[in-house]
């Protein structure tokens, strides 16, 4: 399988300034992903992207044809334009381990150098990430029960740039994952049908360094910022910055009143703890609500 995308999308710097409006500066992704089935068990998948800007040369704006290509790979056609675009790649899997469950898992390398990784693993430009999840159907032959654990971990400045316009953000939103980067993160989900009822628990724990107070260095975690305000080239340490923990843990039940549009009514309790070199906060509510998730389908691997 196939799949090229081209995407177009703005981006907003906003000033720290109250007074000032906000600038836009135009600015595309094209995606590429080719995967096959090895086995009738094993999917095998590798992928890449771009941030590009369609006015990065000064005096020549417009839309660069040669990302239109296709055929994979971008990395020759960024070094035949000159360019400093933004581009990342990686490779993904997925294992049928049973009927009833399978493993996926993906790994992204961003701007990764094969010897500074191994003579200088603590290099900036070491930037990659992994993910390694299993999910279960039916679990212990539970009808209707699902069960999914995932762990996710970014290196500092993952996603990030020199020219915070070329980054994976968009409208000031992370386009990958919501932590930015220089996290480690651990998901648990359950889910149970009966009959007309449905249950929801989801916990998450993460950690991760972020922002240090009224310090305009980057750690890391901050996508948005440059990746040209980083401490040093070397010693670039996980977690570096604002040492920061993050627990969330969410229960929900619903009655599914319409099936066919997945009508439903809901109430459940959300427990937040934050805390990091500040100080801690924590938040907890219960909510009531009414929900149709109308074209609510979820294929997360």
């Amino acid at each position: 399988i196939f799949q090229y995308t081209n995407l177009y999308m703005q981006h907003m710097d906003v000033s720290s300034n109250p007074n000032s409006t906000y600038s836009y500066d135009r600015k595309y992704v094209s995606l590429h992903h080719l995967s096959t089935n090895i086995s009738k068990r094993l999917n095998v998948g590798i992928f890449e992207s771009i941030i590009w800007k369609s006015n990065r040369t000064e005096g020549v704006p417009g839309f660069d044809l040669q990302y239109l290509n296709p055929i994979i790979f971008y990395r020759p056609v960024e070094y035949s334009l000159n360019s400093s675009d933004n581009a990342l790649m990686g490779v993904n899997f997925k294992y049928k381990t049973t009927n009833h469950s399978h493993l996926y898992g993906q790994l992204l390398l961003d701007e990764f150098v094969i010897d500074k990784l191994r003579n200088n693993p603590d290099f900036w430009a070491n930037k990659y990430g992994i993910q390694l999840g299993g999910k279960m159907y039916d679990a212990f032959k539970i009808e209707n029960l699902s069960l999914q654990a995932e762990w996710n971990f970014v290196r500092p400045y993952t996603y990030s740039h020199k020219v915070s316009t070329e980054n994976y953000g968009h409208y000031q939103q992370s386009l990958a994952h919501p932590l930015g980067a220089n996290f480690n993160e651990y998901l648990f989900f359950a889910d149970y049908k009966i009959k007309k009822l449905l249950f929801h628990i989801q916990l998450m724990k993460a950690k991760y360094g972020g922002k240090i107070k009224n310090d305009p260095t980057s750690y890391g975690n901050d996508i948005f910022m440059s990746n040209n305000d980083r401490p040093s080239d070397n010693g670039i340490q996980m977690y570096q910055g604002n040492l920061t923990n993050l627990d969330y843990r969410k229960a929900t039940i619903s009655y599914l009143i319409n099936p066919k549009t997945n009508f439903k009514i809901e109430t459940g309790i959300i427990s937040r703890l934050f805390t990091d070199e500040n100080g801690s906060s924590t938040s907890n509510f219960v909510f009531f609500a009414l929900k149709s998730d109308l074209f609510n389908r979820y294929y997360d691997y």
